[in-house]
């Protein structure tokens, strides 16, 4: 956060700053909060699920190289018994090795190109981040039907823990799920929290005594 706003204020003086920030607990801290409103930084948080469909590495290059690690790492670890030789070698041999198949120029074109980022398809982005909530127009296809009805099982597993979560703990601040929010929202939530934790410690003091 330092950093950022040291690089905004130099760029552009004088004017404030918002930044589009994931799910990320440490980002939604309220020191964190009140540090980037000190500084004219006003964080917003995207949407569970909205922001990893669109981050290119992750799509092929990264499903890729997991898929293939954990076959060449075991075939290593075999081989290194059958030889003789340090596995640790073996493994970082098989990892560098499954980095180079993954990690192609041609693989990674072709995410940034499915992920609508170069160049850059707002029609496209706009559709996979409905897909990946669930949200579509039209469900005409086995891929579509699929991915609506893994959405719900995944939206009514994250209702059932968050309710969970706010049975079993008291005095956490958080925001409703799932929609773009301001982090400012969590600084009232917080306030409201400190009064009634000094209330109920002012009431409970007489009773002690």
């Amino acid at each position: 956060m330092e950093l950022f706003a040291e690089e905004w204020g130099f760029r552009n003086p004088g004017r404030e700053a918002p930044l589009i920030e994931d799910q990320l607990g440490s980002h939604k801290n309220v020191k964190t909060i009140q540090a980037a409103l000190l500084k004219g930084v006003f964080l917003f948080s995207l949407a569970a699920d909205s922001s990893r469909i669109n981050q290119p590495l992750d799509e092929v290059p990264f499903a890729s190289y997991k898929k293939w690690a954990v076959g060449r790492g075991e075939q290593a670890t075999f081989d290194s018994m059958v030889t003789g030789t340090l596995t640790r070698d073996s493994l970082l041999g098989a990892a560098f090795t499954t980095e180079r198949r993954a990690f192609t120029p041609a693989n990674i074109r072709g995410s940034f190109r499915r992920c609508a980022l170069w160049p850059f398809d707002p029609v496209t982005m706009t559709c996979r981040c409905r897909e990946a909530k669930g949200m579509l127009a039209h469900r005409c296809g086995l891929r579509e039907e699929a991915t609506a009805a893994a959405s719900e099982v995944i939206r009514a597993s994250t209702e059932r823990t968050a309710a969970a979560a706010g049975r079993l703990s008291t005095g956490k601040t958080t925001v409703c799920r799932n929609f773009l929010h301001s982090s400012v929202d969590l600084l009232a939530q917080h306030a409201k929290i400190l009064a009634s934790e000094a209330a109920r410690v002012a009431d409970r003091a007489p009773k002690e005594a």
